[in-house]
């Protein structure tokens, strides 16, 4: 009769053996899936990037559409998905701010604090509203709001951009959900 510890081995080892074959034909599954990551705003947004503005332009915006601009077009940025850092973060809820209730001319003044030459707009951001009570981008910067003024607002800053963005920005492209302002 086998021992009680070499039968748990022993099992062990087959469980572990079963696993293995399991684990490994998943794996040789999904190597075999082949397809192709598209998203074509965005690659037509980053071409007219590249071939409408200067090395050296400085962009803001959403967090993952910087990602995606930095490393495509090597084009400065003022969001940084190294949100770790205090600056990063407070420069974040800045330009965040375009989905608030403040005023257009509020947001470009931040901007133009950090000389910041076009601001990429996702029009999907301005109008998500699938969000529970209290987690909308409105309601997070009226918790920090002190201004009755803008607290009584009903309309969005990015709201404001899509239907009058002069005399503070000026539309340069838009394809789909995607638009590049320029900051005047």
């Amino acid at each position: 009769m086998i021992g009680s510890k070499k039968w748990k081995f022993l099992l062990f080892i087959f469980i572990l053996i079963g696993m293995s074959i399991e684990g490994r034909n998943n794996i040789k599954k999904e190597l075999q899936i082949k397809g192709e990551y598209s998203n074509y705003p965005m690659e037509k947004m980053i071409e007219w990037i590249n071939l409408n503005t200067r090395n050296d332009s400085i962009f803001a915006g959403t967090m993952p559409t910087m990602a995606n601009l930095k490393l495509s077009t090597h084009r400065s940025i003022i969001v940084h998905p190294h949100y770790e850092h205090k600056k990063i973060r407070h420069r974040v809820k800045l330009v965040y701010t375009m989905f608030s209730r403040n005023p257009l001319r509020h947001i470009h003044s931040i901007l133009k604090q950090y000389q910041v030459n076009y601001y990429v707009y996702e029009s999907h951001w301005c109008t998500i509203t699938n969000r529970p009570k209290g987690c909308s981008f409105p309601e997070m910067y009226d918790i920090d709001e002190q201004d009755p003024r803008i607290l009584t607002r009903t309309t969005l800053a990015c709201q404001t951009l899509e239907s009058h963005p002069q005399p503070y920005f000026k539309r340069l492209f838009n394809y789909e959900h995607l638009s590049i302002y320029e900051v005047l």
